[in-house]
């Protein structure tokens, strides 16, 4: 077992990989859970052939929190997209663990309909490009 508590490549409790796996693509990671997942994989597909270092952290579950795998990631990672469909409720609990650490950005949709790639690309695409200009956290309407 590695010092983050992950198990291998499926750590069977929280995450879809592990955090060595998420580390090798990026410096911003987009963390999707459920139905946003499939949006934030796709988008994350488009922003590596624009040439961006970008990963996808895919919770199984949200509670228990994965805290201990976003911390690791926190201290070795620039900033983190979370993809939501409500109004940024789990994007705050990410803000609390790592916001000392990296930037946090919500893209969140709460109308009803599903988050698209397209969307999310554009929310990569901002934090990709920002300056790094010190921690804060943003979000997007």
């Amino acid at each position: 077992m590695n010092p983050t508590g992950c198990k291998g490549r499926a750590c069977g409790i929280c995450v879809r990989v592990c955090p060595e796996e998420v580390l090798r693509f990026g410096n911003e990671v987009v963390v999707g859970y459920g139905i946003t997942a499939r949006a934030a994989k796709a988008a994350v597909r488009r922003a590596r052939e624009l040439g961006l270092r970008v990963s996808l952290l895919r919770p199984r579950t949200l509670w228990p929190s994965p805290a201990t795998v976003l911390c690791a990631l926190a201290r070795r990672v620039r900033a983190f997209v979370v993809a939501e469909l409500n109004f940024g409720q789990w994007s705050r609990e990410v803000e609390r663990l790592v916001g000392r650490y990296a930037e946090v950005l919500t893209c969140a949709q709460a109308d009803g309909t599903p988050l698209d790639s397209d969307t999310l690309l554009e929310c990569i695409l901002k934090v990709a490009r920002a300056p790094s200009a010190g921690v804060t956290s943003r979000r997007t309407p």
